[in-house]
């Protein structure tokens, strides 16, 4: 075995690369032991089989010296594994305490620098050290779960949203309505509208649900046009379910606020493409919708594209709208006696809002619409640009 491709089986972590002196080198430190010991072996066997102790070193590719000098260390302490370079300088465990209570009180984005600078007796890579470790506890301490939706039946829930473009479509339309299906992604309004009334917005929703059937549920924020009592009574008439995002909280309907943008991005594109930078036009717009749905793989690049994955997809049938609807009528009911609220009782739109969010949602899990995946993030640090310090 030629010793030049042993590879060390430590490997550093993000654990090993907070400790400072043997305690940060000892894994690397026995690997090269025993690299070193399979090699003095290596050349004790060989010697024995008549061969000569350079050709031995040419063999394992190390020079002569660095050879004999291991086989020297052997016979005086067994190659035994020592730290390189100088010990490591440790404070006062008081100052480090201090310095820790330091930086709790400035937080976590308190640099290396100014943790040395407050106290001069601890060593730059000391204070780089204990820095580096207060930030870790610090993002474990302040971790949070989220959870990602996968929803995975097209057709089921759709988003809506209205957004503003950078200026009126062809002078005319200042507004733009877009609606979404979140199973496959295909975007299925990129419409310029006059305005963002009820009337306007049941009139694209109306031509959308006769040609490709209501969903069980529409996402939206709380704009004016869509908890209007004319929008709620069209949605009734269709049997769809509107939810609601909470009050200032855009990210629960985050995926049509994140298509909103794509979708202005390609049509802006569009536009350039066609001599109109900065004045967008009706047919940007319709070109821009279907560059996504027939371009973008939404399940990978073997997958269908994301107009394919929606048309492929049946229609809701009125056994599965019925299901549904009993389902979100008896978690209703549910939250409705855990909150302490009458069952025959107006709520209003807030109240009853946040009934709904909470009903639908287990709707959609117990039908197999939606599951949930949970994971932990960290904030992000913000570094300060200047920290004075009196």
């Amino acid at each position: 075995m030629n010793a030049c491709s042993c590879q060390l089986e430590s490997k550093p972590t993000a654990c090993s690369s907070l400790k400072r002196g043997w305690p940060a080198q000892q894994l690397r430190r026995e690997a090269e032991r025993q690299a070193r010991l399979h090699a003095v072996a290596f050349e004790q066997w060989a010697v024995q089989q008549g061969v000569c102790q350079p050709a031995v070193a040419k063999q394992l590719g190390l020079p002569p010296g660095t050879l004999a000098y291991w086989q020297h260390r052997w016979h005086a302490d067994y190659l035994e594994a020592s730290p390189l370079g100088r010990p490591c300088r440790r404070s006062e465990p008081q100052v480090r305490n201090q310095a820790i209570d330091f930086m709790r009180l400035a937080g976590a984005s308190v640099t290396a620098a100014a943790v040395q600078a407050a106290f001069p007796d601890l060593a730059r890579r000391e204070a780089a050290n204990l820095h580096s470790r207060f930030r870790r506890l610090w993002k474990l301490d302040h971790a949070r779960a989220i959870h990602v939706l996968h929803w995975h039946d097209p057709k089921a829930v759709w988003a809506m949203d209205h957004s503003e473009p950078l200026c009126a479509i062809d002078g005319r339309w200042p507004y733009l309505f877009a609606l979404r299906d979140l199973a496959s992604g295909c975007q299925l309004a990129w419409r310029p509208v006059l305005d963002v009334t009820a009337e306007t917005t049941i009139a694209v929703l109306q031509a959308l649900f006769l040609e490709h059937g209501p969903p069980l549920v529409l996402k939206s924020d709380n704009g004016s046009g869509f908890i209007s009592e004319a929008m709620r009574g069209f949605l009734d008439r269709w049997q769809v379910l509107p939810l609601f995002s909470p009050p200032y909280t855009p990210e629960y309907n985050g995926s049509i606020e994140a298509g909103n943008f794509a979708m202005k991005v390609r049509t802006q594109d569009e536009a350039a493409r066609q001599g109109r930078e900065g004045s967008w036009a009706a047919d940007d717009t319709e070109a821009a919708r279907h560059m996504a749905n027939k371009l973008i793989y939404s399940r990978g690049p073997l997958g269908p594209t994301r107009h394919e994955c929606f048309q492929a997809s049946p229609r809701i049938s009125l056994e599965e709208r019925a299901a549904f609807g009993r389902t979100v009528q008896h978690q209703r009911s549910q939250e409705r006696l855990k909150q302490g609220d009458p069952l025959d009782t107006d709520l209003g739109h807030v109240a009853q809002a946040r009934i709904d969010r909470a009903a639908i949602s287990r709707a959609l899990v117990e039908h197999g619409y939606l599951t949930f995946t949970q994971r932990s993030i960290t904030p992000q640090i913000k570094s300060q640009k200047s920290l004075r310090i009196s």
